[in-house]
């Protein structure tokens, strides 16, 4: 727990003297920007690439099995054929490889995590805080991504889609949604938040009817999901995580907080305001999804990772809709310390799971331990 709590204060602070020094500069891009921006992304890719094999179970499941057949490969093109596993998650171990220590492929696979995210907050910096956008990532992103590497790369690059989906931007949204499937094939999912997106944004007319249709088909979904998931190549993945059953009532109320506080924030909102309600409306909507997701992840174990995507998206849309909704200090103060409470509540939550990157273990800085 150490390494995680200081590795959030000292990138907040390295954060926080770098958007002090941006908007000094009357928001231009210094020298300094960049190198504080650098440093900060090294402390958070550091902390996770020094930390013992045996913190995150997947690194045994993926990164070691593929370091072996690695070693015991011809070449780059045996190794792929040999690899079982998706692409560029392959690609990524097998290059990190060449430097022959494990620790350097887990720095560069934290990397491969926190780079998007880092490009998706500073593309954000004229709207959105980067400082915050970066405090969302390590309280809610962070600690999982030790252990769900793969799937958390792709979210990280869905996130990136997003914005430029959003700026409408469709061919780098694309390019990076299909980077983020040969990471890990759920990312797929993510096609069902780009298409909300363009229905709430778009001039097309009966909004509600079209997306009251895709809440009941998830619902439909959810219901016969056992069926249309061993018709499909994912569900051998999603048996075997009959072995780590992760989702619990206390993972349904975190879903249930933040469908709450969506809806809450829609309501709150003035009719005659001028403020534009749309994000809010897409977080909500995906909270929901996710939310279903989740439930269905007690029938069926596994479904509920799906909801990782639409979970994390959401995170930074509802915040960032708050603090600019909500002018008035006291109450932002008041939400924005309720959000960080709901956050951290969510990152120590993964002690209850099967990822292990609870206790922090390195045998590099002890100090850390």
């Amino acid at each position: 727990m150490k390494a995680y709590v200081i590795c959030i204060i000292v990138v907040s602070v390295i954060n926080i003297i770098n958007e002090i020094n941006y908007k000094s500069k009357n928001y231009k891009i210094t020298l300094l920007n960049y190198i504080l921006f650098i440093f900060s992304l090294f402390v958070i890719c550091f902390i996770a690439g020094i930390r013992d094999i045996t913190v995150g179970t997947d690194i045994t499941v993926y990164v070691t099995r593929l370091i072996n057949v690695s070693n015991n490969s011809s070449g780059i093109i045996d190794f792929i054929f040999k690899s079982n596993s998706d692409l560029l998650f392959a690609l990524l171990v097998y290059i990190t490889n060449l430097f022959k220590n494990i620790n350097i492929t887990l720095f560069f696979i934290e990397l491969a995590v926190a780079l998007p995210i880092y490009i998706y907050s500073f593309l954000e910096k004229e709207k959105k805080s980067f400082t915050i956008n970066i405090l969302i990532f390590l309280l809610t992103m962070y600690c999982i991504s030790l252990n769900l590497m793969r799937q958390s790369i792709a979210i990280s690059i869905c996130i990136l889609s997003y914005h430029f989906f959003d700026n409408k931007k469709y061919k780098k949204s694309i390019i990076l949604l299909i980077m983020a499937f040969m990471f890990h094939k759920t990312a797929l999912i993510f096609i069902i938040i780009l298409f909300i997106n363009y229905i709430i944004k778009s001039k097309i007319k009966n909004k509600i009817i079209i997306i009251s249709m895709i809440i009941l088909l998830g619902l439909f979904a959810t219901i016969f999901m056992d069926k249309i998931v061993s018709i499909t190549s994912y569900s051998e993945y999603l048996n075997q995580s009959n072995l780590m059953r992760d989702f619990s009532v206390g993972s349904i109320l975190k879903k249930l907080f933040w469908v709450a506080l969506g809806g809450f924030c829609i309501l709150s909102i003035n009719k005659q305001s001028k403020i534009d309600n749309k994000n809010f409306i897409i977080a909500l909507i995906i909270s929901i999804i996710s939310l279903m997701l989740t439930i269905t992840s007690f029938k069926i174990p596994g479904t509920g990772r799906l909801g990782y995507y639409f979970n994390d998206i959401s995170y930074f849309l509802i915040i960032y809709e708050i603090s600019n909704t909500f002018k008035q200090r006291k109450f932002v103060l008041i939400v924005l310390i309720t959000l960080l409470f709901g956050l951290w509540w969510n990152m120590t939550a993964v002690k209850n799971d099967s990822s292990n990157v609870y206790p922090y273990k390195t045998s590099i800085i002890k100090f850390l331990n």
